[in-house]
C-alpha cells in the first residue's frame, strides 16, 4: 500500500497545477510580496501621518494660545504690577506735599497714573477674556483711597497756611504791644528813680503801676509763648493741655483788683498815673 501523506510544498504545488484555491496562493510570487510590503508601509505611513497631524495641531493651538493671548497677558500684567508698585509709592509724596504748587504736581502724576493703570486692566480683561472684575474692584478702591488722601492733603495744606497766617499776625500784635509796654515801664522806672523820697504816695502808686507793666508784659509773653508752641503741635494729644495753659494765662491777661490791692478805680487810676509824662505810650498800653 502506498502512503498518500504529501508534504505542504507538494500540496501547494499540486493546488496551483489544478487551479485549487489557497490562503496562500497570492503570495507565491515576488511581486505579490512586494505589493504586501509596500502596502503595509504605506498603511504604517498613513498612521504616523495621522497621529503626526493631531500632535502637530494640538501643539500648534497651545503655541498660538501662549503666543497670542498667554504671553501677551503675562506681560502685561508684569506692567500692571509695575505701574500699581509705582502708584503706591507716590502715596508717600503726596502725603509730604508742603505747598499747593507742590500738591498739585504729584497729584497731577497720580491721576495719570490712575488712567494709565485703568486702560491697563481693560487690555488685560480683553486678552484673558475674562469677566471677573475683581481686579476692576480694586483698582476703584484703590483710586478712591487716593483721591480721599488728595483731600486730606489739601485740607491740611490750607489749615496749615492759615496756622502760619494767624501766627504770623500773632507775632506782630506780640511785637507791637512790647513796643508799647517797654517805653512805658522805662517811664515808670524813670519816674521811680527820680520821685522824691518825702513824696511816699507817689512812690507806692509807681511801684504798683510797674508791678503790674510788668506783670502785663509777662503774661503777654507767656500767651504768646503757648500759642506759638500751639501752632507747631502736631498731635492732638498734646492739644489739650496747651489750651487749659492758654485758657488760664487768657483769664489773667489783666491784672484786676480782686488780683492786687485796691479797688478798680485805684487800679485804672494807676495804670494811667504817668500819663502826665507821655499820655499817648500809657494809653496805648492801658
Amino acid at each position: 500500500m502506498k502512503s498518500t501523506m504529501t508534504t505542504p510544498a507538494s500540496a501547494a504545488v499540486q493546488r496551483h497545477r489544478f487551479g485549487l484555491p489557497g490562503w496562500d496562493s497570492g503570495l507565491t510570487t515576488i511581486r505579490a510580496r512586494l505589493y504586501v510590503a509596500f502596502g503595509f508601509a504605506a498603511g504604517t505611513t498613513v498612521i504616523g501621518s495621522l497621529i503626526a497631524l493631531y500632535a502637530f495641531t494640538t501643539i500648534g493651538s497651545t503655541t498660538t494660545e501662549i503666543v497670542s493671548r498667554s504671553l501677551p497677558a503675562t506681560v502685561e500684567s508684569l506692567r500692571l504690577a509695575e505701574e500699581t508698585s509705582e502708584l503706591v509709592a507716590s502715596a508717600p509724596r503726596l502725603m509730604t506735599a508742603e505747598d499747593e504748587k507742590r500738591r498739585a504736581v504729584v497729584a497731577g502724576e497720580i491721576s495719570e497714573r490712575t488712567r494709565s493703570l485703568a486702560e491697563r486692566i481693560e487690555r488685560l480683561r480683553l486678552l484673558i477674556g475674562s469677566r471677573n472684575t475683581e481686579i476692576q474692584s480694586a483698582e476703584m478702591a484703590m483710586t478712591e483711597r487716593l483721591n480721599a488722601l488728595d483731600r486730606a492733603v489739601t485740607e491740611r495744606i490750607a489749615v496749615s497756611r492759615q496756622r502760619q497766617s494767624m501766627a504770623l499776625s500773632l507775632r506782630a500784635a506780640h511785637e507791637s504791644l512790647l513796643e508799647a509796654v517797654t517805653p512805658v515801664i522805662d517811664d515808670a522806672n524813670f519816674e521811680l528813680m527820680t520821685a522824691s523820697a518825702a513824696s511816699r504816695t507817689a512812690t507806692t502808686d509807681l511801684l504798683e503801676y510797674l508791678r503790674r507793666l510788668l506783670e502785663i508784659e509777662g503774661e503777654v509773653n507767656l500767651l504768646a509763648g503757648l500759642l506759638t508752641e500751639a501752632s507747631m503741635v502736631t498731635e492732638r494729644a498734646r492739644l489739650q493741655p496747651l489750651r487749659d495753659l492758654i485758657d488760664a494765662a487768657r483769664s489773667r491777661r489783666w491784672p484786676t483788683a480782686n488780683s492786687g490791692t485796691g479797688s478798680p478805680r485805684s487800679t485804672s487810676v494807676s495804670l494811667r498815673w504817668p500819663a502826665r509824662r507821655d499820655s499817648s505810650r500809657c494809653a496805648h498800653a492801658s
